[in-house]
């Protein structure tokens, strides 16, 4: 058996938390049948820098980084365009998380971070989403029926990535 101490990882999670969280099932959505509805995910980098902290005689560097997880479950009938884009996609239930980590500068670079942000960060948050969305269904009789997916963040990264070189 190891001891935590020697396992723990230079990129932690500080603080996460939902900051909005909405349902609207004013229309009737067919919540059994799984092809009448979609998920749609986005995400934004709000922060990311290199913070320093002195007490007494000891010093420490840190990088600390802020990001947004974005979720819309929305019926696929309902909508306006046949690919809308994210924005304009009107969702019957909406959440949308922050998280905020930190890395030890000591041993990460800021590019490091930067990608564990993101990588990191969008798993971590995704799976905090997740529970809140089965809490959120389950308190209205609805339990397991929109269970977030798992999410292959590496494929999700690289398909923002080429949504902002397009959009440049």
């Amino acid at each position: 058996m190891n001891s935590i101490n020697n396992i723990i990882a230079d990129f932690q999670n500080i603080k996460s938390k939902i900051i909005y969280s909405k349902m609207d099932f004013s229309s009737e959505i067919d919540i059994d049948n799984t092809t009448s509805y979609d998920y749609a995910i986005d995400y934004d980098v709000i922060d990311s820098k290199l913070e320093h902290l002195e007490y007494e005689e000891v010093s420490v560097d840190f990088y600390t980084g802020e990001i947004k997880f974005y979720l819309k479950l929305y019926e696929i009938s309902n909508q306006k365009y046949k690919s809308p884009s994210f924005k304009n996609i009107k969702p019957f239930i909406e959440v949308i998380s922050t998280g905020t980590f930190a890395g030890n500068a000591n041993v990460l670079d800021k590019d490091m971070f930067d990608r564990m942000l993101v990588q990191n960060g969008l798993t971590y948050l995704s799976q905090f989403v997740r529970v809140h969305l089965l809490a959120i269904t389950s308190t209205i009789g609805i339990s397991g029926n929109f269970s977030l997916p798992m999410i292959n963040i590496v494929q999700f990264m690289r398909e923002k990535d080429k949504e902002k070189s397009k959009n440049r």
